[in-house]
């Protein structure tokens, strides 16, 4: 019994829910036929608007019969990080791994990234990549632009197209490093296993971060290396209704607080250059939403030489790419 815990440990998949109920179902669905047999699956819906818990409830039969464990609950809305922290007090097992309620999971997920931690139980954060599908689960590829057209990729790849022009994600020592993930949030929540004791030491997710997931990957990347396995292990939907879409101004300002929050870290773990480069396309940003804002950061940050020189890198690079573009 205990080899067989320590080579096929239980594995908690947790679905918060809001508003997904096209999608749900599908979600539910990816895990049910999941190669791994040793999974408890946590639903919580958090206060949707539409049939979601209907569409859930229609699928408890054959989860009770399909997982270890299988639980549903539905309550008011209190926010994906408090529902994260619920379902990770509520979990069992010994890796966690939360899946969006729009998000599909490929059938070899679980066993593709235990099979890595079978080969090295030292690795405590675990990932995969994630392909992008439409919202009829059509296969889609994004343009990645550069400042130079003839330079522009087209790719079905999350982490490249978050990574590219930036780091190369196969680096294994910087994938996953504080380096790399302070550069940007370029991590698939959906296609990652993570041992419940980081979640649990870091006191799980702080709910009054609109990007809780940066601010976790931030935190454990303080504490482990990150680990990738070079496979497409999850889709990540895009259906015009992402979070992404309509939280852009409380994703700015937030994407600015959590920055702040990591100066003194950063700047004593020789980041400064990062950081620096970094705020400045920050603070940059706050333009769209507070202009006195803005106006107001950046004369707070000007008395720094280093924030000064890549706010001035990047707005003569911002310059030369509008006069090439004709614009």
């Amino acid at each position: 019994m205990k080899f067989l815990e320590e080579t096929n440990p239980l594995v908690s998949i947790v679905i918060p829910c809001y508003n997904h109920a096209l999608f749900v179902q599908k979600t539910i669905q990816s895990v049910i036929d999941q190669d791994y047999e040793n999974i408890e699956l946590i639903i919580i819906d958090d206060g949707s608007k539409d049939n979601s818990v209907d569409v859930i409830k229609e699928m408890i039969p054959i989860c009770e019969e399909r997982f270890v464990r299988f639980e549903f609950r539905h309550r008011p809305n209190t926010g994906l990080a408090v529902t994260l922290n619920e379902c990770l007090k509520w979990a069992n097992g010994k890796f966690f791994s939360p899946v969006a309620s729009d998000d599909i999971l490929l059938s070899h997920k679980i066993s593709t990234l235990l099979s890595a931690w079978n080969n090295d139980k030292s690795l405590g954060v675990i990932f995969g990549d994630a392909e992008f599908v439409g919202k009829n689960s059509e296969k889609i590829e994004l343009d990645i632009y550069s400042p130079f057209p003839s330079f522009n990729i087209k790719t079905n790849s999350f982490l490249l197209y978050y990574t590219a022009f930036n780091f190369d994600y196969k680096d294994k020592e910087k994938f996953g490093s504080y380096e790399s993930i302070l550069s940007g949030n370029y991590l698939p929540a959906m296609s990652c296993i993570i041992l419940k004791s980081l979640l649990v030491d870091e006191g799980g997710w702080n709910p009054e971060c609109v990007i809780e997931d940066w601010q976790m990957w931030l935190e454990l990347s303080k504490k482990t290396q990150f680990f990738l396995v070079d496979r497409m292990v999850s889709e990540y939907r895009l259906h015009g209704n992402n979070s992404a879409d309509y939280m852009r101004e409380k994703l700015i300002l937030n994407t600015y607080s959590l920055l702040q929050k990591q100066e003194k870290y950063a700047l004593s773990n020789n980041f400064k250059q990062l950081y620096y480069k970094k705020l400045a396309g920050c603070i940059n940003g706050l333009r769209s939403v507070s202009f006195s804002l803005f106006v107001k950061e950046l004369i707070f940050n000007l008395k720094s030489l280093t924030f000064l020189k890549y706010y001035f890198l990047m707005t003569a690079a911002k310059f030369l790419e509008n006069l090439l573009n004709g614009k």
